[in-house]
């Protein structure tokens, strides 16, 4: 993966923004459509922090 890219990730998933604005996007998808993915968010960034806790 791009080095910058990378950085750019991992700064996005310490600070929390990453999740913040994912939940953002979906509040708004769930009220156009009706559908609520805040489950999947949920699951993917418990997958990364547990990843990046393994790598430390």
């Amino acid at each position: 993966m791009n080095k910058n890219l990378e950085k750019g990730l991992n700064y996005l998933v310490k600070s929390g923004k990453l999740e913040k604005t994912l939940h953002k996007v979906n509040d708004k998808y769930r009220a156009k459509s009706g559908k609520d993915y805040s489950k999947y968010i949920n699951m993917a960034m418990n997958k990364i922090d547990k990843k990046k806790t393994r790598n430390k």
